[in-house]
């Protein structure tokens, strides 16, 4: 993925640096592909929160990047929970913090990067559920 980031990163610089004739269908395609990979906007909440540039209060930033995964990608790792945990289990923690961080994404305390920050946690809670539902029998 980091390779990925850095190859747009790089089309991107040419892209507003270099202009060609079809270079806005390239920016198009460039703002898909940004758009379309949430594993891109994890590793910029990452590193937004790692860097300063974006803060999330008490705790909810070592939190958020857990969850996007900077302590290991697999469910447990990012919930925070052991690897005996059964689905189930990660099902209930999993619901617990979606709720949670919907919460957050729709503060009216927080800055744009703050609630953008808390939807791409969102984004990965809800993800985190859609793998677990194919473990756990949904009522």
């Amino acid at each position: 993925m980091l390779k990925a980031r850095s190859a747009l990163l790089a089309v991107e610089s040419v892209v507003r640096t270099a202009p060609h004739p079809g270079t806005r269908q390239l920016a198009v395609e460039l703002e898909r592909a940004w758009a379309g990979a949430h594993e891109l906007a994890e590793l910029r909440v990452a590193a937004a929160l790692r860097s300063g540039r974006t803060s999330l209060p008490a705790g909810l930033g070592e939190d958020a990047l857990r969850l996007v995964g900077t302590h290991g990608t697999g469910i447990p790792a990012r919930l925070g929970i052991g690897e005996n945990c059964t689905a189930a289990e990660a099902w209930a923690v999993a619901t617990d913090t979606l709720g949670r961080w919907q919460e957050e994404a729709e503060n009216p305390l927080y800055q744009q990067d703050q609630r953008r920050a808390a939807t791409v946690v969102v984004r990965t809670c809800e993800g985190l559920l859609t793998d677990l539902a194919q473990e756990v029998p949904v009522a």
